[in-house]
């Protein structure tokens, strides 16, 4: 939510600006007031201005936290020692109690919690590279539709249809630092339905396009009597 506010603020001017600033922060202290100590306990760990809870509910949040800490530097760990191919598709779990098993380290067979190096892991940085591709074209052609289609009253239903898509993929693109979804149906659907938006929204831009109008006389024509 924060990341598609800040994206809103940037797309916009005068007085939407203010009311997304002004939702935000309406939002932001509703969130403060109704949060359970526990979800509170979670987001102080990494921004550490929000109230205190009790100790045993930070300690548990801590200890969450540190546990993330540790699967991430696995998974960088694993995909410097397998830089190409990887430890092979869904045994990052395996591989990395063999490898604390290596350092006599507590086993602790978790997934990584990050698809990003999940698939970096797993699937060697070639993959990471052709993954984080395929969110930026995404990106992109949703990019390009919204702008072309922003200020043409004809073209506000392509507007309306890619800020949807867009805020949809902003919502993956964000939640996937916090889980293992790599391999889940939820972004190959998006890409495929984004795909095909985007083809029929450019042929309907592009046909409404005016056509570029010629300033020299084509051979053999006479010249208009308009233009004489």
């Amino acid at each position: 939510v924060g990341v598609y506010g800040v994206m809103l603020f940037l797309s916009t001017s005068g007085i939407k600006r203010i009311g997304i600033a002004g939702f935000v922060l309406v939002g932001g202290i509703l969130f403060l007031i109704t949060a359970p100590s526990a979800t509170l306990a979670r987001y102080r760990t990494i921004l550490p201005f929000l109230p205190q809870t009790d100790i045993a509910t930070q300690i548990s949040a801590e200890e969450s936290s540190y546990a993330r800490r540790e699967l991430l530097q696995q998974g960088i760990d694993l995909t410097i020692r397998h830089p190409i191919f990887g430890v092979g598709v869904g045994t990052f779990q395996s591989a990395a109690a063999q490898f604390s098993k290596s350092k006599n380290e507590r086993e602790s067979w978790q997934e990584t919690h990050n698809t990003y190096m999940q698939v970096a892991s797993e699937c060697g940085i070639p993959g990471l590279i052709a993954y984080v591709a395929a969110i930026w074209f995404s990106f992109r052609g949703l990019w390009w539709i919204r702008q072309q289609s922003r200020f043409n009253p004809e073209l506000l239903y392509l507007n309306r249809l890619a800020n949807y898509l867009f805020a949809m993929l902003i919502c993956y693109s964000i939640s996937a630092f916090f889980g293992s979804m790599a391999y889940l149906p939820m972004f190959p659907m998006m890409a495929a339905i984004i795909a095909g938006f985007e083809r029929h929204a450019k042929h309907h831009i592009l046909s409404r396009a005016p056509a570029p109008v010629s300033t020299y006389p084509m051979m053999g024509m006479q010249t208009p009597v308009l233009a004489r």
